[in-house]
């Protein structure tokens, strides 16, 4: 029974202390009481130390949450500062390739500072070259000019009936013909047969178209294939054989040849005078010359200045 036995069990120390707090009764020993007591304050104990390790377990569950909120946050951080440094090397490459732009640019710049230097030097040099070459040019000019005007009055000079004597030979001599023949050619007329030529004299007021006769007028193709029919028939247009041949025949020379000294020294200083005023005038070669100057298939004089000038190059 519980009141003899030496040593109470706690269970029964415990129920005691339930049935009766405060005080041992009915048959709880002081022994059962005291251990029973020591239970109660251990459960109170226990209950307390549960409550605050349940509220520390809660803390630290939030501060882990809150851990992991961080890791993932810098994780995120981390992701975008990598898009970062990727599009910040993305942006030093773009800089990097507009820096050697701008240095290539300057590079580029100071290599054409350098050759308009040197081609200024060039055409400075070229202008003294000019000045000397006009200077020429204005002499044979003041030379030619008295010789054309000479012929120009020995063709007025011709008797209407001394062309009629011409036009009225069935067969020219080739003196004759040469002559005519150069002249059909500088007025324009390809037909060098000797009826075109008859035709040609049978004209009324042959002779003033001969005198207003422009040589301005004439092309380079033109002039070339004169000087060379006078470098072929040459001994025809001396004056001796001209004036032996007829009458007609000597100042008609003499006027084929006074208009092609004219236009070749006219258009060279015509040339020139161009190239005075305009200092980026290409003049390497005559083609270059045109088609800086944009000459169509009927160039005017100054197209002919330049084809006339390629001569002189």
């Amino acid at each position: 029974s519980p009141r003899s036995a030496k040593r109470v069990s706690p269970v029964w120390s415990l129920a005691c202390l339930i049935a009766f707090p405060g005080q041992p009764r009915r048959g709880c020993t002081s022994r059962a009481v005291a251990h029973a007591r020591r239970l109660y304050r251990y459960a109170k104990i226990f209950t307390q130390t549960r409550k605050v390790k349940k509220e520390q377990q809660s803390r630290l569950q939030a501060g882990l949450n809150k851990l992991e909120d961080a890791a993932a946050l810098v994780d995120e951080l981390k992701g975008q500062a990598r898009e970062k440094s990727i599009e910040l090397s993305r942006k030093q490459l773009e800089a990097d390739n507009a820096l050697q732009n701008i240095q290539d640019s300057i590079e580029r710049s100071s290599s054409q500072r350098q050759e308009v230097a040197g081609l200024q030097g060039v055409l400075s040099k070229e202008e003294v070259t000019l000045a000397e070459r006009k200077k020429a040019i204005d002499i044979e000019m003041a030379g030619v000019k008295p010789i054309l005007e000479k012929a120009m009055k020995a063709v007025s000079g011709i008797k209407s009936e001394t062309l009629g004597e011409v036009r009225a030979l069935r067969t020219p001599p080739v003196v004759v013909r040469d002559i005519l023949q150069a002249v059909l050619m500088m007025m324009g007329i390809y037909d060098t047969s000797w009826q075109s030529m008859r035709s040609f004299l049978a004209k009324r007021g042959v002779k003033e178209d001969i005198i207003g006769f422009d040589a301005r007028k004439i092309n380079p193709k033109i002039r070339e294939q004169v000087d060379e029919h006078l470098r072929t028939n040459g001994q025809s247009f001396e004056p001796e054989k001209a004036k032996f041949a007829s009458k007609a025949a000597a100042p008609l020379a003499a006027w084929v040849k006074a208009n092609l000294q004219y236009v070749f020294f006219f258009f060279s200083f015509l040339f020139f005078c161009s190239m005075s005023t305009v200092p980026a005038f290409p003049r390497r070669t005559a083609r270059r010359s045109l088609a800086a100057l944009g000459c169509g298939g009927s160039p005017g004089p100054l197209c002919n200045a330049v084809q006339y000038a390629s001569i002189l190059e």
